[in-house]
């Protein structure tokens, strides 16, 4: 499941407004990774692999997180589609919570999918262990403050702290 080098998925914002070269955003260094690119791919939620929400397996955690927005007996549909495409989807089928509702839960649906993934993908979870101590910063270009940092506005990091927490977890999981 290791993407290669220089790889980016065309899944992601590839509206014009969104063009931009992802290689003069990110920093990867022995200290960060700062921006889910290239050999950090696999830290994004966009690529394929495999995790579980609520009894089912999603083709990603992207589509799992999206699918959690909407009636449990309508997430089905989202097992035939790009992680892409589950961004609009759930909008098109209406979701069970109201904003305020979906804010209070968001962060705790997405730690549920991140860890899935990477406890359902033991090479997921051996790239992530080995980014060591690095910090991890979901570096984007979209205007993601929330979930990321943004290049020009900033953010909150919030996937990368979940990320870093799930590889605490996992090294001290493989330590026994």
């Amino acid at each position: 499941m290791r993407v290669k080098t220089g790889e980016v998925s065309s899944v992601m914002y590839n509206e014009e407004k969104f063009k931009i070269d992802w290689r003069t955003i990110v920093v990867h260094d022995d200290n960060n990774i700062k921006g889910f690119f290239g050999p950090a791919r696999f830290l994004s939620n966009f690529p394929d692999a495999i995790c579980e929400f609520e009894g089912m397996i999603f083709r990603s955690s992207e589509l799992a997180y999206q699918a959690a927005k909407v009636a449990p007996a309508k997430r089905y549909l989202f097992l035939p589609v790009t992680s892409a495409k589950s961004k609009t989807l759930w909008k098109q089928i209406g979701t069970v919570y109201s904003p305020a509702e979906w804010d209070l839960i968001k962060e705790s649906v997405m730690q549920r999918v991140v860890f899935s993934k990477f406890e359902m993908n033991k090479d997921l979870r051996a790239q992530l262990i080995e980014t060591g101590d690095k910090y991890l910063e979901e570096k984007n270009f979209w205007r993601d403050n929330f979930w990321g940092v943004d290049y020009k506005i900033g953010g909150q990091n919030k996937l990368g702290s979940i990320l870093m927490a799930t590889r605490a977890y996992w090294k001290n999981y493989e330590k026994y």
